[in-house]
């Protein structure tokens, strides 16, 4: 927020109308500013979202599962040329199974051998995204029966609210909506309150510039 020619008072309103799901054009309209300043405030607020969720590592039981994000409509399921963005996805898991802390990556073209992901990405997602004492399990291929299910689900569930709240995401910014998707989820499964604990984030990271914002992902 600092050096932002954007009266605090709507910076405050868009982390509230963010937290209840709105996007770039809804924000624009509810706080009177053009579609780009509201790009670049919910941005912003994303930012200090991955920064916060950068700092809770999955650790101990950790499951990782190959994914995709793709369009989730009921006639996209009949089309066999829909593009489909490979990820990983992975949990910290309880002695139930059940789903304690969630990361999800979007696997870098780099990290791709054509259509399949390399093993490099799995190691690079665990050395990013676990601690090095976890115990991890992975389950490579998306039609590997050892894959999670409600990890599976869960990412499931994201890319239909990715679609239905932005209208589908495009590679570029894919990483900053999946880091917000699991911030969403620490915050809901924590049961703490997400103005509050937003609030707080944004008002406690450093300023990032549109530049730094729009540079290209490789």
């Amino acid at each position: 927020m600092e050096k932002s020619k954007t009266p605090l008072r709507k910076w405050f309103l868009s982390i509230y109308w963010l937290g209840k799901g709105a996007n770039a054009r809804e924000l624009s309209r509810l706080i009177q500013v053009t579609y780009k300043t509201a790009w670049l405030i919910g941005h912003k607020i994303r930012n200090a979202m991955r920064l916060a969720a950068s700092e809770l590592p999955l650790g101990g039981s950790v499951q990782v599962n190959e994914d995709r994000y793709e369009a989730t409509s009921f006639s996209s399921l009949f089309n066999q040329n829909r593009k489909r963005q490979p990820m990983l996805a992975g949990a910290t898991l309880s002695e139930e199974g059940s789903l304690l802390r969630v990361k999800l990556y979007q696997v870098p073209a780099s990290h791709l051998l054509d259509v399949r992901v390399a093993k490099i990405a799995f190691q690079t997602f665990i050395e990013k995204c676990a601690l090095p004492e976890s115990k991890v399990r992975i389950a490579a291929g998306i039609y590997n029966s050892a894959r999670h299910r409600p990890l599976s689900r869960l990412c499931r569930d994201a890319s239909r609210w990715l679609n239905t709240t932005f209208y589908g995401i495009r590679p570029k910014h894919l990483q900053a909506y999946l880091d917000e998707f699991g911030y969403r989820f620490h915050i809901g499964s924590a049961e703490l309150p997400l103005l509050l604990e937003l609030s707080r984030q944004c008002a406690s990271r450093r300023v990032i510039t549109y530049r730094q914002l729009t540079r290209k992902v490789s």
